[in-house]
């Protein structure tokens, strides 16, 4: 489902009906980011950034985007902007056999995933750890998503 509230912003979001877990990718206009809720809740559990629409501000900047989720900070990723807004087709979330896991693709790329219990997901767009999230780590997810 893709939401247009504004014409940068949109949110997509895929219901597990075992897990009733939802995931949702938000994207502000400023920073994308993914996030997994509770069973039967619309309360987020866990997050992963996914990437800014801008160019990475320094660390020190950060506290200068109040009201929403922060865009991820240079040293954390590539001073990178994504030009082009991501339709909907370009999205895709692929689900763990049991609900609890979620990964996300992005032109069929796998860019950031959600793992159960663990509060920070990881994501190929960061450079390392950190408050956006984990690198990703390509045997977490084929050791979680393939059957």
């Amino acid at each position: 489902m893709l939401k247009n509230d504004q014409e940068e912003s949109f949110m997509i979001e895929s219901l597990h009906h075992e897990s009733n877990r939802v995931a949702v990718v938000e994207d502000d206009g400023i920073s994308a980011w993914l996030y997994l809720t509770e069973k039967n809740s619309r309360k987020p559990v866990a997050d992963i950034w996914i990437y800014n629409r801008i160019p990475a501000p320094d660390v020190d900047q950060i506290k200068n985007y109040q009201g929403g989720p922060p865009p991820a900070a240079k040293g954390y990723t590539q001073p990178l902007v994504v030009d082009e807004q991501p339709r909907m087709e370009a999205w895709q979330f692929i689900w763990s056999g049991d609900g609890e896991s979620v990964l996300v693709l992005l032109h069929q790329t796998p860019t950031a995933m959600i793992i159960q219990g663990e509060k920070s997901g990881y994501c190929k767009n960061l450079l390392r750890n950190g408050p956006w999230g984990k690198v990703w780590d390509e045997k977490v997810a084929e050791e979680t998503f393939t059957a």
